[in-house]
């Protein structure tokens, strides 16, 4: 009775183990075709810190367009849309700046890593 068993539950395994595999490999809707994707050319890009900043990890834009970020060397800077230059805004005696963030209220949030616990 034991062995009719064991050879009715190892057949209905093999039945399902066979009709999964059927399943899988002949009516699955995926596609192993491969997409064709294009490689986006990036010809057009400036960067605006190149060789002016010290490692810059973060940007952030206020409401008027200025663009801030934080460098490794303590700076917070700032870039006018007017006038096109850096400029030091604010120092923090820090060099592990890494996240900078405007707040709704016009602010800016600035994360050091040094001081978080």
């Amino acid at each position: 009775m034991a062995s009719n068993l064991i050879k009715v539950s190892t057949s209905l395994v093999l039945v399902v183990l066979v009709a999964l595999t059927v399943q899988i490999l002949y009516f699955s809707p995926i596609d192993p075709v491969l997409l064709d994707i294009k490689p986006v050319t990036l010809q057009n890009i400036i960067k605006l810190g190149e060789g002016l900043l010290k490692e810059p990890e973060d940007v952030g834009v206020d409401k008027e367009q200025i663009l801030y970020t934080a460098t490794r060397d303590g700076w917070i800077k700032r870039l006018r849309r007017n006038n096109g230059k850096w400029e030091n805004w604010k120092h923090i005696d820090s060099h592990t700046l890494l996240v900078i963030a405007t707040a709704k209220e016009g602010g800016l949030i600035v994360c050091d890593t040094s001081k978080v616990k």
